[in-house]
């Protein structure tokens, strides 16, 4: 007997139903408690209040921590430079929720792997058993596979979690982003970096506290000075630091200003980025450039002029040249009555100032 199309199955050909089988779910996440992972994996946060920074998102009271302990989170958005922790924000969403969650990255998965993913999710919807599905770097799929996801976000087959460091009103369909809420995170603080070495460097499960390590103060600031407000970054250098330090006559390493200094240069050679101060890196550029009105794709596509920047670039709001809304190009020379003089360029008697 032919069994009755649904308002799920339905839609259009991209999720029917294949011989799926029983195909098990990806991990959530790398082991963390694997003593050979990186420190920044071994001390990703457990829990909420193992959580630092993002005190306006997920603080106490805040309407995303109050969804997650209720169990009652939907699709979201999550928005901001890398190391901020949007990742860790999911994988605690996924230890603290009942429904099932299943994480993939949209650079190595395509629409055969959320094939499965809806499928699973229907199933388990007859049981009354909820989906979560994590996809992270959203911003990498093109429009044809972000719009494959809006039946089953809207019917609530599947809630998705997207994760990117692009600004999703640019890089994410505008159906999809009014079927989620966005949640912008920024840089950690200073404060914040601080307190996660300091945290790594006292715990002795899966830090550094059972290993006879020091810091000296002037090493400390300066691996919380070149992070750029990303923990990742700041605990790899530490661990690095750490490995490059000489044994003390005692038996423990000492991280001096030198040795932190090598092990920063030896991650920026790397490509590792965050090394510039997270207010004026090129993240916060990019993005303060792309948001104002006229700028990034809209501003070259339509050429609008408002932000500061076209198809031929202009001043963007930091005082510098800005091409179609991108990355820094050159100063702009200020427009003074000295600087037309200088150039003696005149247009029906005035000056082009």
């Amino acid at each position: 007997m032919t069994r009755p199309r649904s308002v799920e199955s339905s839609d259009a050909g991209l999720f029917e139903p294949e011989e799926v089988g029983a195909a098990a779910a990806p991990p959530v996440a790398p082991v963390a408690d694997d003593p050979d992972a990186p420190l920044a994996t071994r001390m990703r946060p457990r829990t909420l209040d193992e959580f630092v920074g993002q005190q306006a998102i997920v603080g106490p009271g805040s309407l995303l921590r109050q969804a997650i302990e209720r169990d009652q989170l939907r699709s979201a958005i999550f928005w901001g430079p890398p190391g901020c922790g949007k990742s860790t924000l999911a994988l605690i969403i996924a230890r603290t929720t009942r429904a099932a969650f299943e994480s993939y990255s949209a650079v190595t998965s395509g629409i055969a792997e959320v094939r499965q993913v809806i499928e699973r999710a229907r199933n388990r919807r007859k049981l009354d058993q909820r989906t979560t599905l994590f996809v992270d770097e959203i911003h990498r799929w093109n429009k044809a596979q972000q719009d494959a996801l809006l039946p089953h976000v809207e019917s609530g087959t599947i809630a998705l979690i997207g994760a990117t460091t692009e600004n999703p009103f640019f890089e994410v369909n505008a159906p999809l982003i009014s079927r989620a809420r966005v949640f912008r995170f920024e840089p950690l603080s200073d404060e914040d970096v601080r307190g996660l070495l300091l945290r790594a460097m006292a715990d002795t499960e899966r830090g550094l506290g059972g290993r006879d390590v020091g810091v000296e103060p002037e090493a400390l600031e300066h691996l919380v000075a070149i992070s750029g407000g990303d923990a990742r970054n700041a605990l790899n250098a530490l661990d690095a630091a750490v490995q490059a330090a000489d044994v003390g006559t005692r038996g423990g390493r000492v991280v001096t200003l030198r040795v932190a200094e090598e092990a920063a240069q030896q991650r920026a050679r790397g490509g590792v980025s965050g090394s510039s101060p997270r207010h004026t890196g090129r993240w916060a550029r990019r993005q303060r450039s792309r948001s104002s009105s006229g700028s990034g794709r809209a501003g070259a596509r339509f050429g609008a002029r408002g932000g500061g920047s076209c198809v031929r670039g202009g001043a963007g709001r930091d005082g510098r040249w800005h091409r179609g809304g991108r990355f820094p190009v050159r100063p702009r020379p200020a427009a003074t009555s000295a600087y037309c003089q200088t150039r003696r360029v005149r247009l029906s008697g005035n000056r082009l100032c």
